[in-house]
């Protein structure tokens, strides 16, 4: 009865959101604060803590960094144990398009609406050469790292995090609002972020949903010799490369068009199955709340003994987009020219 409660109060919250031109806007309910959501986990011994509150300028999202579905917790390579971790999140309610974009690697590139973070990159690499960053996921979609049913696993502080799109909670949104293409997140520059469906006609809700596509591929042949040995297979995130026109979403995997909450149309993110599963990049300016400077030796980084420990050279990393001389962020997969930033919905 209590998980029924919890979860009944969880979709109530969550349907007092409604999107006028663009922009999140609220009832005068959801204006006040929300209070904390409490939903009990499967394992009955942490419960998820969310408070969501907005002001004209900002949504803020306050958690305890569990999740509200059944996690497998440690396993593998990932032996670390969740623990509750208070974060206070920040995005803008105007949320704008940039002319450049900004790489998200090694920071959290947002935040889904049940308080768990989006952090795509790991921080796994060959021969400590972070030009060479591991992915948690295969070219065909295997978990790897320790990943759970919902592409998330521990860190090192007892973090939990989504390297993909996390399957139960995708499917309690697709639930709570009665649609395929749900909401499940912001991005750090205040951009949405949905599941994997979208309208066939970005413009017209009513020419049916499909599943969005990256526009990533495969690399074709064997990496150099100074590089990883094998052929490109998708174990690196520079495997791939952005390839124009090859799928339905940009660099940034995202696209512009109308959505159930956005009806006269948004920028908007896309999880999708395969790569880049969640954006690398941003294509507005990341809120602060979202630079991790730990995030380099937080992705459940092992050992050879599996045990996790920190990048101490990652700890200097600076603000998305800032470099420096101890700025040693994987850069980018490599890609071939990108879409027009300037385009127009």
């Amino acid at each position: 009865m209590k998980k029924i409660v919890c979860g009944s109060l969880f979709l109530i919250q969550v349907s007092l959101f409604a999107h006028i031109d663009g922009y999140v806007e609220y009832t005068k309910a959801a204006q006040e604060d929300f209070g904390s959501l409490i939903l009990a986990i499967s394992s009955g011994k942490l419960e998820n803590k969310v408070k969501i509150t907005k002001d004209d300028e900002y949504i803020y999202i306050e958690t305890n960094s569990i999740p509200n579905h059944k996690s497998t917790g440690s396993s593998g390579r990932n032996p670390n144990s969740m623990q509750e971790t208070n974060k206070s999140y920040r995005v803008s309610a105007q949320a704008e398009i940039n002319d450049n974009l900004t790489q998200s690697n090694p920071n959290s590139f947002g935040v889904a609406l049940n308080g768990i973070p989006f952090r795509p990159s790991t921080a796994e690499t060959w021969n400590n050469n972070r030009d060479w960053v591991e992915e948690a996921i295969s070219s065909r979609g295997k978990r790897l790292l320790g990943l759970d049913s919902n592409y998330g696993h521990v860190d090192h502080s007892g973090l939990y995090h989504y390297h993909g799109s996390p399957t139960d909670f995708v499917k309690q949104q697709q639930k709570a609002t009665r649609h395929r293409m749900a909401l499940v997140g912001y991005a750090a520059d205040g951009f949405p972020i949905y599941s994997e469906y979208g309208y066939k006609d970005e413009k017209n809700s009513k020419s049916g949903l499909i599943k969005l596509k990256s526009s990533y591929q495969l690399k074709k042949g064997k990496r150099p010799s100074d590089e990883p040995p094998g052929k490109y297979d998708g174990k690196y995130a520079n495997d791939y490369e952005y390839v124009k026109g090859s799928g339905h979403l940009d660099e940034c995997n995202g696209r512009y068009g109308i959505t159930p909450d956005f009806p006269k149309g948004t920028y908007y993110y896309v999880i999708t199955k395969s790569f880049p599963f969640v954006s690398r990049y941003w294509k507005g300016t990341p809120d602060a709340s979202f630079v991790d400077r730990r995030a380099m030796g937080n992705n459940a980084r092992g050992n050879k003994n599996g045990q996790g420990q920190g990048d101490q050279e990652g700890r200097r990393q600076g603000p998305p987009g800032q470099s420096s001389n101890n700025d040693r962020r994987p850069p980018p997969p490599h890609r071939r020219p990108r879409a027009d930033q300037n385009e127009e919905f």
